[in-house]
């Protein structure tokens, strides 16, 4: 009886030690959120994110060492970089991401290309996919804005432009800011504000005048330019929009037109100039500059696209 009694204890024993020298199975890991990505990369570097889960809370930490594969069309450090080499899920977490940064400056107008990245862990396996694919177009490339000259003013603001709109530009202005103009100009600078348009479509504009504080009986002008060809002047044909006298009537209601995109436009950031300024035999040349008595001009950006 006693050995019977010992026998099925030590059997016990044994069963238990099994048990417990079984493996677990090896940690799976997902690429989420898709593995391909469509990027358009247009005049600024960008990030893309991509997350590796794994299917519990990892015990030890797994490394996960990057590659680029033979595939790839796209150079390193010259259209990508990559945030890290490896990766790694520390222990007791199941979650860790990697980040790609597509660089711009390389780029030219209308490339495609393509970035593969292999992901290799170290104790672990891959569910599914062990890469990411990022193929890459660039969009229109966004030079540089010209530089334009800048109108000056004997006397200052006595009126200016109120309020424009224009292909996303929407901007309300009581009575510029001092530091807004560009120095020693009758130019206030609002280069950051940026509409895109699209060349062959036609955009709807509004212009309000600003009476401010000039007499009731004088005369201004009220002028539009759109530097069409990106030559930094407004004094080719078709780049003078609008040149209209008004009253104090007159400038008491917004002008409104419709401009279309000219097919022979540049394709990039050029300028755009509205003003409002006192009429004088010493007027505003039809570029849009020289020297006025009183008033204001504005400085807009607008990015012109292909179609």
């Amino acid at each position: 009886m006693k050995k019977t009694y010992f026998f099925i204890i030590s059997l016990a024993a044994l069963l238990l030690s099994c048990e417990s020298d079984t493996p677990r199975p090896a940690v799976k890991l997902t690429v989420s959120g898709g593995h391909q990505r469509n990027v358009v990369v247009e005049n600024k570097d960008i990030p893309v994110i991509f997350d590796i889960l794994a299917d519990r809370l990892v015990e030890d930490d797994i490394d996960i060492l990057l590659s680029v594969n033979g595939t790839t069309t796209a150079k390193m450090n010259e259209h990508f970089r990559v945030e890290k080499s490896t990766l790694q899920i520390r222990s007791g977490n199941s979650k860790t991401y990697g980040k790609l940064v597509i660089l711009q400056e390389n780029f030219q107008s209308g490339d495609e290309k393509q970035i593969r990245i292999d992901l290799k862990p170290r104790g672990a396996v891959f569910a599914d996919t062990s890469y990411i694919i990022c193929n890459i177009t660039m969009g229109a490339v966004r030079s540089p804005r010209p530089e334009y000259c800048l109108p000056k003013s004997a006397y200052g603001m006595y009126a200016g432009i109120g309020g424009f709109e224009f292909a996303g530009i929407s901007n309300q202005v009581v009575q510029a800011n001092s530091d807004s103009y560009f120095s020693g100009s009758a130019v206030v600078n609002y280069t950051a504000m940026i509409a895109e348009a699209v060349k062959g479509q036609t955009y709807e504009y509004t212009l309000s005048a600003d009476w401010f504080k000039t007499a009731d009986k004088d005369i201004y002008e009220i002028v539009f330019f759109i530097d069409w060809n990106r030559d930094g002047d407004y004094g080719d044909e078709g780049e003078m929009i609008l040149r209209q006298d008004m009253d104090k009537v007159a400038a008491s209601k917004p002008l409104k037109g419709k401009i279309t995109i000219p097919e022979n436009a540049i394709t990039g950031l050029t300028g755009i100039r509205v003003g409002f300024f006192f009429k004088t035999d010493s007027d505003i040349d039809n570029s849009g500059c020289g020297t006025i008595d009183s008033g204001e001009f504005e400085d807009y950006t607008l990015y012109i696209q292909d179609k």
